[in-house]
């Protein structure tokens, strides 16, 4: 007889536990299906497995995808910020067999015409990307549904390369320490959301990484993917001019007629429609409203509102009445939720610059959501310039009440300039020489002195500015009537030109070489030159009263060298638009018209800019008070310099020269900044009698070399003929200049070497400059000074 291989009681018992177990499971699976969040694209967190799926609502449908930073690094010098928004792509979802491909449309070259055949013959022309591949997963819905996991664990941001071109090392996605966040998954009506904790490892971090990290080894951040609906009616086109201040979406349109240009531009703007386009003025269908990040704390929040709030003049100026509000954002709303227009509150471990960025509809130039981030330590800044002027913590003074107000208003119209960006419109530097006409552009205090003192109280214009207005309705005026429409832009721009109200932006002034003498970064008034000779005034003012009352009660003393650096260099702005008119040109964002020229500036004009920024380089504007220098401690135990710092030499104690040895590297090295030494020695091609190379190569070693000849010349005085040698020896050297500018440069420099003395101060120069002529070379000159950054303010 055979033995039953199970009693039974045994065999009952056991299906009784598979029944239990099986309901075990469904009531996990059911379990996992209540983590099924619908919308747009439905999204299900798998818990046993750590994934995230997805379905997809429609195959071949364009949508738009891009990924953003809700978590960031903290390095404002990597840029990997919190907030901070990715590359849009315009996607369609493909099927092929068990997958599905995420594929990217190529949007810069296009067929705007009604033939299919026309548009698929430019589509088929150029390629498109798969941005990723999916599986198709067996789960019960009307649509497929796939697998992201892969694209979420993946670096979609391009982080490790950004740290390798940072100089941070190099950094590999580790995917064990990586994982999707099932509790961060969302989706709405318009957009759904998905994220991940993504690490990056490197045996041999850089700096900055190691500054922000518990573990420089493992850098982690969070990193989201958006799915985003396109409007099914693109926005209507508005013609791109390049006088309106706007930013612009650039394409090829292969469809074009023969007499038009291939090159088109879509103006970038949001979607603001009229309820009665017919009338002047009509409240708006949907108003904009901007959200402030609820992180902000107070006042710093209510200024941020009050700043952003002024918009609201310039669209009722565009014919709109209430289409412009800002709010504190909901406490349960996320600030890269694509429903909202969100002003962020960025920490970063140093401060750096705010942006004001868009998503944006690349079909049609449409701003589906606007995305400020202003740098928390920014204002910061602010507070220090303020108090290294005024010195508040005296016995007299106000504590600290009209700095922290100057803070506030520069709050203000920082919060208004980065709305300006998520509103389409680019920097225009030329509005502070136009009694500071716009919140686009780079304000710098302006100081005035009462009584000797400096007052602070008009230190930033406040409200939206003339240019402003006039942006505003070049880009959303509306009327029912095209061709009046057309008449309001035309006249628009007409206005603004009468107005002396021109539009000039980064590319044209930022960095030291760009030509343009009328637009400038934080600079002040319509003649530069009497603005800058008025800052002197300022700054020696507040050299003058700059005491241990600068910083407050109880803070170490070797604090005070922190607060003295932007004091010190306070003109360092006002001197770039200076330096600009050496070998400056004006010139205009023209249309074709014979009266449009491109205008050099007078010789007489750029004589006195140089004039004055060797004058700012006098023993008597660079050494410092003796009152100031006893005052100027070591950091404490416990505090270290910065590269916010002066550059010393002293080892820890306070380096006198230091200052001037960056004042004299910042305005030495900008008169001759290669691309400007080339433009000195073109002009007189046109007019001999400009102000040549030569010539300015001729005062620098008269005014600030030859003194050193003297037994008399202070160190100040022989610090400053070094620094401009070592100058014009790395200009005679330069591969950025042609080798007429380097012949110029070198006949000065032997020039210079017959006038210098055998003897005293002259002597260790005369024999250097020597041993640099006989074999010029950039391996005998020694690194410029590190000057402390001024930039952003």
């Amino acid at each position: 007889m055979t033995t039953p291989l199970l009693h039974p009681g045994t065999l009952g018992y056991l299906l009784r536990w598979c029944l239990l177990a099986t309901l075990l499971v469904s009531a996990s699976v059911s379990q996992a299906e209540t983590q099924h969040h619908k919308g747009l694209f439905d999204l299900w967190w798998d818990t046993e497995q750590g994934k995230v799926h997805m379905a997809i609502p429609e195959f071949d449908k364009e949508y738009l995808y891009l990924v953003s930073l809700p978590n960031g690094l903290g390095s404002n010098d990597i840029g990997l910020d919190r907030g901070k928004l990715g590359t849009e792509y315009v996607v369609t979802f493909k099927r092929v067999g068990p997958k599905v491909l995420m594929m990217a449309s190529n949007t810069q070259y296009r067929a705007n015409s009604e033939n299919p055949a026309e548009a698929r013959a430019v589509e088929e022309a150029f390629a498109a990307s798969v941005l990723a591949r999916f599986d198709i997963v067996p789960r019960k819905h009307n649509t497929p549904v796939v697998d992201i996991t892969p694209l979420l664990l993946s670096d979609a941001y391009a982080i490790a390369p950004r740290l390798a071109e940072r100089g941070q090392g190099n950094f590999s996605f580790a995917a064990d320490l990586s994982a999707a966040i099932g509790s961060s998954l969302r989706s709405f009506e318009k957009n759904a959301l998905a994220e991940a904790w993504l690490t990056f490892t490197s045996s041999k971090p850089g700096d900055e990484v190691t500054s922000v990290t518990p573990d420089p080894t493992k850098a982690t951040v969070k990193v989201r993917h958006h799915f985003v609906a396109l409007p099914e009616q693109p926005l209507a086109r508005r013609e791109f001019h390049p006088q309106s201040g706007y930013f612009y979406v650039p394409y090829r349109d292969y469809a074009a007629s023969l007499d038009a240009p291939i090159e088109q531009r879509l103006l970038v703007r949001h979607r603001l429609e009229k309820k009665d386009p017919s009338q002047a003025q009509s409240e708006a269908v949907e108003p904009l409203v901007y959200y402030v990040d609820a992180g902000a704390p107070e006042p710093i929040r209510s200024a941020l509102i009050e700043g952003a709030q002024w918009w609201n003049d310039a669209f009722t100026a565009a014919g709109f009445n209430n289409a412009f509000r800002v709010e504190v954002l909901p406490e349960d709303a996320d600030p890269l939720d694509l429903r909202y227009n969100t002003i962020q509150w960025v920490h970063r471990s140093t401060r750096g610059w705010s942006y004001g960025a868009s998503i944006v509809d690349p079909r049609s130039g449409e701003i589906l959501k606007g995305h400020v981030s202003l740098g928390s330590l920014r204002v910061r800044q602010d507070m220090l310039i303020a108090q290294a002027l005024t010195s508040p913590f005296g016995p007299d003074g106000d504590k600290g009440e009209a700095a922290q107000q100057m803070a506030l208003a520069r709050l203000r119209q920082l919060s208004a300039h980065e709305v300006g960006h998520t509103l389409g419109l680019a920097h225009n530097f030329f509005t502070s020489a136009k009694d500071d006409a716009s919140v686009m552009d780079y304000p710098h205090p302006n100081l005035r002195l009462n009584d000797g003192k400096v007052d602070l109280s008009q230190a930033y214009a406040s409200g939206i500015g003339e240019w402003d207005k006039l942006a505003i309705t070049y880009g959303y005026a509306q009327n029912a009537d095209a061709e009046k429409l057309a008449e309001t832009l035309q006249n628009t721009l007409l206005q603004a030109d009468s107005l002396g109200l021109r539009f000039i932006t980064d590319a044209d002034v930022r960095g030291p070489a760009t030509a343009h003498a009328g637009a400038h970064l934080w600079d002040n008034g319509a003649d530069p030159i009497q603005a800058f000779e008025n800052l002197l005034q300022v700054r020696q003012a507040g050299l003058k009263q700059f005491s241990r009352y600068a910083i407050r009660p109880n803070q170490p003393l070797g604090d005070l060298e922190t607060t003295l650096v932007p004091l010190y260099l306070l003109h360092r702005y006002q001197a770039e638009a200076v330096a600009k008119q050496i070998g400056g040109v004006d010139f205009d964002y023209a249309l074709n018209n014979p009266s449009d020229k491109a205008k050099v500036i007078p010789r007489l004009t750029q004589k006195s800019a140089l004039q004055v920024l060797i004058a700012s380089l006098s023993p008597q504007q660079l050494t410092l008070p003796n009152s100031v220098v006893e005052t100027l401690l070591p950091p404490a135990y416990g505090y270290q310099r910065t590269r916010e710092s002066f550059e010393h030499r002293t080892a820890n104690s306070f380096d006198q020269l230091a200052p001037a040895r960056a004042a004299t590297q910042l305005i030495v090295g900008m008169i001759l900044e290669p691309g400007r030494a080339q433009r000195l020695w073109q002009q007189t091609l046109q007019d001999s009698a400009q102000l040549s190379l030569k010539d300015a190569l001729y005062d620098l070693s008269e005014q600030l070399i030859a003194p050193i000849n003297s037994a008399s010349s202070g160190k100040v005085a022989i610090e400053t003929a070094w620094i401009t040698l070592r100058e014009m020896q790395r200009l005679a050297v330069s591969t950025k200049v042609s080798d007429p500018v380097r012949a110029q440069t070198l006949m000065a420099l032997n020039q210079l070497s017959q006038s210098l003395s055998r003897s005293g101060n002259a002597r260790e120069m005369a024999k250097t400059l020597k041993a640099f002529l006989e074999q010029p070379s950039e391996a005998l000159i020694p690194a410029p000074v590190v000057v402390p950054p001024g930039s952003p303010i």
